[in-house]
């Protein structure tokens, strides 16, 4: 555990800063031996299931997971997750996952609108090491429905949750025009299925860039919209 990070790593080249003593920044190590290499994922969304799980009993606002593994309170996000797998043959040897909470931060560098924290949604503080006992337990129970083989429940359950889940909005893939599409499903992989008219497309993380949500009066991106900001 950490108490607080300058240059914490995100996906893909991302950063994740936070302030000192004022949130949960710390890491897991696992060893997943029971779960095959191509179904790694399906780790990814235990762990993200879980602080979902911990965050909507501490707070009566929507919390939902935002692909592949951010963790929003309604439009606002309060958590990032990296987790970085070593496989031995075609199991999973060991995982290393890293978390970074924003609990009672109130304020946030420029530019990062959509940032948030438990203290900012609820208007409460909270106390670190008893969120981070109370985290680890939700931790241990979506660990132990993994290890129980209940992978098709934890599946149906991430679909559940998932931020913008058959809901239309407006997305961009790089180099390309906006277009209206609705996310329908996340495949074994990891990759995030969005049909538009016909089709379903699959991308993988950095692939496809979410725009806001669709003004279906106007037929255009409305800025008003605070899902925009994402």
């Amino acid at each position: 555990m950490a108490d607080y990070q300058s240059a914490g790593r995100g996906q893909i080249g991302s950063t994740w800063e936070v302030s000192p003593g004022k949130n949960l920044t710390f890491s897991l190590i696992l060893s997943p031996g029971f779960l095959p290499a191509p179904q790694q994922f399906v780790l990814s969304q235990a762990v993200s299931l879980a602080i979902r799980d911990f965050l909507s009993t501490l707070c009566p606002k929507s919390v939902y997971v935002k692909w592949p593994n951010d963790i929003y309170i309604e439009e606002k996000k309060v958590c990032g997750i990296l987790i970085q797998n070593s496989l031995s043959g075609k199991k999973i040897q060991n995982s290393i996952i890293g978390i970074g909470l924003n609990v009672n931060q109130e304020h946030f560098p420029k530019g990062l609108d959509n940032a948030s924290s438990l203290a900012l949604e609820t208007g409460k503080t909270f106390d670190l090491p008893d969120l981070f006992s109370s985290l680890l337990q939700h931790l241990e129970q979506r660990y132990q429905q993994l290890r129980s083989g209940k992978l098709s429940q934890i599946q149906q359950d991430y679909l559940k949750h998932l931020f913008l889940y058959q809901k239309e909005a407006m997305y961009c893939e790089p180099g390309g025009s906006p277009f209206t599409g609705k996310i329908v499903n996340v495949n074994t992989r990891g990759q995030l299925g969005i049909a538009r008219q016909t089709e379903i497309t699959y991308y993988n993380i950095k692939e496809i860039k979410y725009l806001g949500v669709k003004n279906k009066k106007a037929d255009r991106i409305d800025p008003a919209d605070p899902l925009n900001r994402l």
